[in-house]
């Protein structure tokens, strides 16, 4: 298809002489837009786009030299200042549509092809604009209904898998191997099934199960296996978007319960400008434990802020944060669980291509408990700095299949060294996607 836009570009740049008294600068710019020098003929362009916005065929020149050197971005800038001063110009209403296209703006360039198409362009035109809305059928039916399933490998280190002391002794008891740190290399396998389905153009339902079975090299009696759903609803209105989440699980450890957790989760995005949007937060949820450790039970609240910003040339790298302030309130009146909590989470995610994305995701959890634990061994009340990093690597290596990559660190820095730990995993798994 770039090869008929190149000529089709060069056709309408001939047709839009008359717009405009013609001059060397254009000339040499339409040029080198020709040869496929689009990046040379922005070079050209941009030093007078000051002095000279505005006029018809230089708006439009350096406008396609934007678009066809990748800046799609800013490209939708000047075709729209010129067609709010020549509306009747077609084909640079074909060539924002493909703007529109090229940053996933799919509605916005079906409105500018419809329009394009109802002047009666010329057949050439009629066969450009005839791909880019078959292309966007095409994706239109992908996003209607997606699903996928995946199964992955996990293998790693953790320090301290079963949260205990270094110490023979604790408290004036003795302590057996299973009550002593210990530290173990582990493997886990894991299945994923999942999907989502466009109830409306502004309505996406998706939904997910998984199951995860974690086996300790050095401590099998610290094995588990974690059962999780989770759906969420997300809705897309003008420059506003909303999102509603559930997510819930269940953990055994060496083959009995050991908690069942869900929360719910929301947030409003309000879109500042067509590449940032900041909103509020909100977050609600419980863990119950088993019987014998139901000391440890709590309802959980957090409100705050999120904030998004796509980057890049042609809008190929995003940054999403948050930032949450709560509490973890004690079902039991007893209990030393009870803390307020500041959680900041943030990743960033670059577009190498069509075929190959990667991420890098950071968090911080600042946990300040109401209460001393072991009042025989400490004074102050307990306080935990929790450390996550991750960075991953997403290739589709084939239409529907999706080879996944990633290594993670996470850290628990604490006062109290029972529950201090470090953990590194490895993982890789293998997607395959329908619609």
């Amino acid at each position: 298809m770039s090869r008929i836009n190149r000529v089709f570009s060069a056709i309408l740049l001939v047709a839009a002489m008359p717009l405009a008294l013609a001059d060397a600068l254009v000339d040499e710019a339409r040029e080198r837009i020709d040869r496929g020098d689009a990046a040379g003929a922005r070079l050209l362009l941009e030093p007078f786009s000051d002095q000279r916005a505005g006029e018809v065929t230089f708006d439009y020149a350096l406008a396609l030299a934007m678009l066809d050197s990748g800046d799609s971005l800013g490209a939708t800038v000047v075709f729209e200042r010129l067609l709010l001063t020549k509306s009747d110009f077609h084909g640079a209403r074909i060539d924002l549509g493909r703007a529109y296209f090229n940053l996933g703006r799919l509605v916005d360039a079906r409105r500018q092809f419809d329009r394009a198409l109802n002047a009666g362009p010329p057949p050439l035109a009629a066969r450009l604009v005839a791909r880019y809305m078959a292309e966007i059928e095409r994706i239109e039916r992908r996003q209607k209904f997606t699903r996928y399933a995946s199964v992955g490998t996990r293998a790693g280190y953790d320090s301290n898998v079963n949260s205990a002391t270094e110490l023979t002794e604790f408290l004036g008891f003795g302590l057996n191997d299973q009550s002593r740190e210990r530290d173990s290399d582990f493997f886990e396998a894991a299945l994923t099934a999942g999907g989502s389905y466009r109830l409306t153009p502004r309505l996406r339902l998706g939904g997910r199960a998984s199951a995860r079975f974690r086996k300790n090299s050095q401590a099998s009696f610290a094995n588990s296996d974690v059962y999780a759903i989770g759906a969420r609803l997300d809705r897309q209105a003008g420059r506003q978007s909303q999102s509603l989440a559930l997510d819930a699980f269940t953990l055994s450890l060496d083959g009995s319960r050991n908690s069942t957790a869900f929360a719910i989760t929301g947030d409003w995005r309000f879109n500042l400008t067509d590449t940032l949007s900041v909103g509020p937060a909100v977050r609600l949820g419980q863990i119950r434990f088993q019987d014998s450790l139901s000391v440890k039970d709590v309802n959980q609240w957090a409100l705050g802020a999120v904030l998004g910003w796509r980057f890049g040339s042609d809008g190929q790298g995003m940054l999403d944060s948050s930032m949450l302030l709560g509490r973890d309130d004690a079902v039991e009146t007893a209990s030393r669980f009870g803390r307020d909590v500041w959680l900041w989470n943030s990743s960033v995610n670059w577009r190498f291509s069509d075929t190959l994305t990667s991420a890098v995701a950071l968090s911080i959890e600042r946990s300040a408990f109401d209460d001393v634990f072991f009042e025989d061994l400490f004074t102050d009340a307990r306080e935990d700095l929790a450390f996550r990093a991750r960075g991953a690597v997403d290739w589709q290596f084939a239409p529907r299949w999706r080879l996944q990559h990633a290594l993670s660190y996470r850290m628990n820095d604490t006062d109290i060294g029972v529950f201090e730990f470090e953990r590194f995993e490895m993982s890789l798994g293998l997607r395959y996607v329908w619609y």
